[in-house]
C-alpha cells in the first residue's frame, strides 16, 4: 500500500512536470509507474511540492533526476552533494552512537539515579511479633 502511494505520487509528479522530462525516461519504467500508480494524486500548486510528496517519492525522483535528466556536469555536482550529505549524516551518527558518548551517558544516568534514590527503612517483624499479630487478628474476627 505504501509503495502504491509512492508510485502514484511519482506518476502524478511526472504528469505535472510535462513531456520534456517524461520523454527522457525509459518506456518500461513509465509503464511500470503507470501500472503501479493505484491512486489519483492531486497537487496544490500554491504549496511547496516537497511538502506534498513522501520521503521515498522524493528520493526516487532525485534518482530519476540524476540518472535521466541531468547532464554530466550536473551529475558530478549532485554526486558530490550527495556524498557530502552522506558523510555529514555518518559523522552525526558516529558521534551520537560512539562508545565514549554511550558510556558517558550511562554513567550520568547512573549518577542521577543514585542521587535520586532514598533510603528506605525496612521493618522486619520477628516470629513472636508475627504470632501475636495473628492471634489478635483472629480474636478481632470472632468479636
Amino acid at each position: 500500500m505504501e509503495d502504491e502511494i509512492m508510485y502514484s505520487e511519482i506518476y502524478g509528479f511526472l504528469n505535472l512536470i510535462g513531456n520534456e522530462y517524461i520523454n527522457k525516461l525509459p518506456k518500461k519504467l513509465l509503464e511500470f509507474l503507470k501500472i503501479s500508480a493505484k491512486h489519483k494524486i492531486h497537487f496544490d500548486l500554491n504549496k511547496d511540492i516537497n511538502e506534498q510528496l513522501s520521503e521515498k517519492a522524493i528520493a526516487f525522483i532525485a534518482y530519476l533526476n540524476l540518472q535521466y535528466w541531468c547532464n554530466s556536469e550536473e551529475k558530478q555536482r549532485l554526486i558530490a552533494i550527495y556524498q557530502q550529505n552522506d558523510s555529514i549524516e555518518e559523522k552525526i551518527k558516529s558521534e551520537k552512537y560512539s562508545y565514549e558518548n554511550l558510556f558517558n551517558n550511562s554513567q550520568k544516568e547512573i549518577k542521577e539515579n543514585t542521587n535520586s534514590m532514598e533510603l528506605m527503612e525496612i521493618k522486619k517483624e520477628n516470629i513472636f511479633v508475627k504470632f501475636i499479630n495473628l492471634i489478635t487478628k483472629i480474636f478481632k474476627k470472632q468479636k
